[in-house]
């Protein structure tokens, strides 16, 4: 087979290259996700692979913690 390979290539093109943003689009989809509870706790990490260390992108929070207080009584 010559030419570029078409399953690499789009492979290639969902590639993430910013991994903080990434993160911080995925904890937006999660919050606007309205099949999982709002009281649930979710929190944005990055691994650095090469160092080992860890990042937190979006700090720990509920869902939506407007959904999860009792009302007033």
């Amino acid at each position: 087979m010559t030419g570029p390979n078409p399953s690499r290539s789009a492979r290639c093109s969902d590639a993430i290259t910013d991994p903080y943003k990434a993160v911080a689009i995925d904890v937006t989809a999660l919050k606007a996700n309205p099949n999982l509870p709002g009281a649930f706790t979710v929190t944005g990490v990055v691994y650095d692979v090469k160092t080992g260390l860890v990042e937190i992108v979006v700090p720990p929070a509920m869902l939506r913690p407007e959904l999860s207080q009792a009302p007033a009584t």
